[in-house]
C-alpha cells in the first residue's frame, strides 16, 4: 500500500498482479491468494477480495500465470465479473496462450488490454535496450494495422521492478521526446472493442 500510494502521488496508476493456477501446479507456485480451478467460487471470491484489499490506489489487476486457471470459463468468468462491477480495468500479461481473458472481458465491456511485449524476459540491459526499441515499432506497427492516420497509437511493454529495467526505462524515457513519443497511463490505452449486445443489433436492424 505504501509503494502504491507512493506511486499514485508521482502521478502513476499501478496495477495488481493477479495470481492465478499454471498447468504445473503446485511444482510452480503463484503464492498463497492464487486463484485455483478446485477451489469453490466462494474460495476463489474470497481470494480476490484479499488481493484487491490490499491497496486502495490501483486501477485494475493483471494476469499472473494462468496457464490452467486462465483457459477455464467456469472458473474465470466470475473473476472478470466482479472486476467489472468494482470499476477496474483487466491487463493480459499475454503470456498464456489459449487464455480467455480478453474475450471474458470483451463480452461483458470490461476496459482491457493485452500486452504486447514482455521487455525483460531476458534481463540483461542490452537486451531491455533491445526490446524497448522493439516496443516503439510495435506501437508504429499497430497505426498502420488500424489504418487511420490520425488516431494516437500505442504498444504494452510489461516488466519487472529489476534494477537493469528500472536503469533502463529511465534512459529510454529520456530519448522518447525528441522520438514525439510520450510514455502513457495504462487507462489511456486499454482496448474498447466491446460486444455489441444482441437486442441492440435487432433494435438497428
Amino acid at each position: 500500500e505504501e509503494w502504491a500510494s507512493l506511486a499514485r502521488g508521482a502521478g502513476h496508476e499501478t496495477l495488481m498482479s493477479l495470481p492465478m493456477e499454471p498447468i504445473d501446479f503446485p511444482t510452480l507456485d503463484p503464492g498463497p491468494l492464487s486463484l485455483l480451478t478446485d477451489l469453490k467460487l466462494e474460495e476463489n471470491v474470497a481470494r480476490l477480495h484479499s488481493i484487491m484489499n490490499l491497496s486502495q490506489a490501483y486501477v485494475g489487476l493483471v494476469q499472473y500465470m494462468g496457464s490452467r486457471f486462465a483457459t477455464s470459463e467456469a472458473a474465470f468468468k466470475p473473476i472478470i465479473k466482479i472486476l467489472k462491477d468494482r470499476g477496474l480495468l483487466f491487463i493480459d500479461d499475454g503470456l498464456v496462450k489459449n487464455s480467455i481473458g480478453i474475450r471474458l472481458a470483451t463480452d461483458i465491456s470490461l476496459p482491457h488490454a493485452l500486452s504486447d511485449l514482455i521487455i525483460d524476459n531476458d534481463a540483461s540491459g542490452v537486451q531491455i535496450a533491445q526490446n524497448l526499441i522493439l516496443l516503439e515499432n510495435i506501437a508504429k506497427k499497430n497505426q498502420s494495422t488500424i489504418g487511420l492516420a490520425k488516431k494516437n497509437y500505442s504498444a504494452i511493454g510489461i516488466g519487472e521492478a529489476y534494477p537493469a529495467t528500472i536503469i533502463q526505462i529511465v534512459r529510454w524515457a529520456k530519448t522518447l521526446k525528441g522520438k514525439m513519443i510520450d510514455l502513457a497511463p495504462i487507462s489511456a490505452v486499454v482496448r474498447d472493442n466491446f460486444k455489441i449486445p444482441t437486442d441492440a443489433v435487432s433494435k438497428n436492424n
